[in-house]
């Protein structure tokens, strides 16, 4: 592509140099004798796939490479260390949680394919401005969650989730609503990762 950007800077700068220049009384006049032949095929990279076949290829490709993934991650807990149904492995890793791990956990959170493309969005609509303030936003969570974290396990150690929580401080009333509430928040989410997934294959 550079080569042929400089070809044609030669070949142009040539051509001025022959004509002897632009100038107001000899542009109806005088013509260039150079004609540059147009290029015999499409400068660019050519799609290997289609548009259609790429979404498939990573739906299935991400979606069964997860699905074995989680596979052999039961298979190991199931039977090398026997504790499959365990909630304190699935939730905590069994309540031995290490700086690194929290720290994975947290940019793993962060880091969803709908942030990052959205964060892109705005830096090319607002300039630096976007990702600063998208990250200043990100901040403030990061500040808030683990106050809030530290004052669950200091009033209730044993639980898992907030739902359970909500349900031992506020009943099996509020429990299902909150319940309703986090069911819609994962399919708000899964329907964004999804539309950012089809805006960068398109």
């Amino acid at each position: 592509m550079l080569r042929i950007v400089f070809t044609l800077g030669l070949m142009s700068g040539f051509c001025f140099a022959v004509c002897g220049g632009v100038t107001t009384s000899n542009v109806s006049t005088r013509h260039c004798p150079i004609t540059l032949k147009p290029p015999a095929q499409q400068i660019g990279v050519k799609p290997v796939l289609s548009k259609e076949e790429t979404a498939l290829l990573m739906l299935v490709g991400f979606g069964g490479f997860s699905i074995i993934l989680a596979l052999v991650h039961n298979s190991i807990r199931k039977y090398v260390f026997h504790d499959e149904h365990n909630l304190d492995t699935t939730f905590d890793a069994g309540g031995n949680v290490s700086m690194s791990l929290t720290a994975v956990t947290v940019a793993s959170q962060l880091f969803w394919p709908g942030d990052i493309l959205h964060s892109a969005t705005l830096s090319t609509k607002n300039g630096i401005a976007g990702p600063f303030w998208y990250a200043v936003g990100i901040m403030f969570n990061i500040f808030v969650f683990p106050i809030l974290s530290v004052q669950f396990k200091t009033k209730a150690p044993g639980a898992k989730t907030y739902l359970q929580i909500i349900r031992a401080r506020f009943g099996k009333r509020t429990h299902t609503v909150f319940c309703f509430f986090a069911i819609l928040t994962n399919l708000v989410i899964t329907i964004g990762v999804l539309l950012a997934g089809k805006a960068t294959i398109q």
